[in-house]
């Protein structure tokens, strides 16, 4: 299982890896309606995330929770990248996606759709 300051921390280092540290800090503010000690006290764990707050910051970061607590051998997404207007976001987000089974080389790709794929 894992602990809170554990799961906090890994939380913002992946929005801080996908978004950049200014913006995670900038946004978390404005969406949590924090001074920025606050927010820096979240990031790092010293102060807990109420779960209000988890789900207005996997919202807005369109992250799920659940893939850092998962099993690290399966890997399972909601498509938040499907509301992109364009092509080249929607399979930049897809690539972003992608890249943590290519890492792996012992790993295995299923994809289910009940439509055929753009890549198709």
């Amino acid at each position: 299982m894992v602990n809170q300051q554990d799961f906090q921390q890994q939380l913002f280092e992946q929005l801080r890896q996908r978004y950049g540290s200014k913006r995670v800090l900038t946004e978390s503010m404005a969406v949590l309606g924090l001074r920025k000690g606050a927010v820096y006290k979240r990031m790092n764990g010293e102060t807990a995330l109420t779960a209000t707050e988890l789900v207005q910051l996997s919202t807005k970061f369109q992250v799920s929770l659940d893939t850092l607590t998962a099993n690290p051998r399966f890997m399972a997404f909601r498509h938040p990248f499907m509301e992109q207007r364009d092509s080249f976001t929607f399979l930049d987000r897809f690539r972003f996606y992608m890249g943590s089974i290519q890492e792996d080389e012992k790993s295995q790709f299923a994809y289910l759709a009940n439509e055929l794929p753009v890549f198709y």
